[in-house]
């Protein structure tokens, strides 16, 4: 297969996975001011064309990249008194807490997608290797995409260590009805909370996003993002999410934070990406919103997804947090294997 050919058949495979059919939910339930009984809100406006012109739409060569980290780098990690995250890569946090381990959006895998030749590679590897993983309690999972919930990375953590995992409405009966894996699975609404052994409360909140896996599947899950609270350090986990003031009603009603894990990368072009991802600038702003002490960016310089530079989220970060007056270190983009403690 020549390389033109293989790159127009990726194009409309990709393409073709974002264009869906409303034909029910993987979720029954009442109605509520998301929900219509079949399908969720997303508020999407874009149709089968936007998605292929934004398939066909040329993304630059990342330049410049990073040399990968080895696998496994990071040597087992015990339980920490302190409250640790570490940055894994793509949306993949560690987050260590005195009793639990908990992994956020975990994927492993070398590519996101369900045909690897057809899917996006990832540029940089995972910061810590399955097998030096500690104990894993918990897993949290934002939303539906391929490069959140990554079944081949959820199928090994059970194998491993049995975690629960934790999602919106309807992803439990993706990975079990659907998938079979019969993992430990609970799943949550907005604003709904759950109290979970060695943590704490846990929330599941509002994100502006969308969700689909594949041809039929379209807004049937329920995306969102995370709150951590207990005595010692209260977390947020922004999933994916376009800005909105969902972020100012969550400072309110949930903050401060000691810490936001949040989104800052796959976000050009605006005319398409705008309702879904934030840009730096963006999450410099919800990081305010939020009253947040310290955040830490994610989603970026490890899929390359979208049409920015493998350095713009960075160089953007830095902008974004002089116009608005927040000090460099109070908004980092980390480093894939960068430990963080609190």
């Amino acid at each position: 297969m020549t390389k033109a050919r293989k790159t127009f058949l990726i194009l409309i495979f990709n393409a073709l996975i974002s264009c869906s059919v409303h034909n029910g939910s993987y979720y029954q339930g009442p109605i509520s001011d998301h929900f219509d009984g079949k399908r969720f809100d997303s508020e999407n406006d874009q149709d089968f064309f936007d998605t292929l012109r934004f398939s066909f739409t040329p993304k630059p060569t990342w330049n410049n990249v990073d040399k990968p980290l080895e696998l496994g780098k990071i040597e087992n990690l015990p339980n920490s008194e302190k409250a640790k995250i570490i940055f894994i890569g793509h949306s993949t946090f560690l987050i260590q807490l005195k009793n639990s381990n908990i992994l956020t959006d975990p994927i492993w895998s070398e590519s996101a997608g369900p045909i690897s030749f057809a899917s996006p590679s990832r540029y940089v590897k995972p910061a810590i290797s399955f097998d030096n993983l500690p104990k894993i309690n918990y897993v949290l999972i934002s939303h539906s995409s391929y490069y959140h919930m990554d079944v081949p990375t959820i199928i090994e953590l059970k194998k491993r260590f049995n975690p629960q995992f934790i999602t919106g409405l309807g992803n439990c009966y993706y990975l079990n009805v659907k998938q079979k894996l019969g993992v430990d699975c609970a799943e949550l609404d907005w604003d709904e909370k759950l109290d979970l052994a060695g943590i704490g409360e846990l929330y599941f909140t509002k994100a502006k996003h969308w969700s689909k896996r594949l041809f039929f599947d379209y807004d049937k899950t329920l995306w969102g993002s995370f709150i951590i609270k207990n005595p010692e350090i209260k977390i947020f986990f922004s999933g994916d999410s376009g800005y909105d003031d969902h972020f100012k009603v969550m400072g309110y009603q949930y903050g401060p934070f000691d810490v936001a894990l949040m989104q800052m990368g796959s976000y050009e072009p605006r005319w398409f990406l705008k309702n879904h991802h934030m840009n730096p600038e963006e999450a410099v702003m919800a990081h305010k919103d939020l009253k947040s002490k310290k955040s830490i960016g994610m989603h970026f310089a490890t899929f390359r997804t979208s049409t920015e530079g493998y350095r713009d989220p960075e160089i953007d970060l830095e902008k974004a947090k002089l116009k608005h007056e927040v000090r460099k270190e109070d908004f980092i983009a980390p480093k894939v294997g960068e430990v963080f403690e609190f």
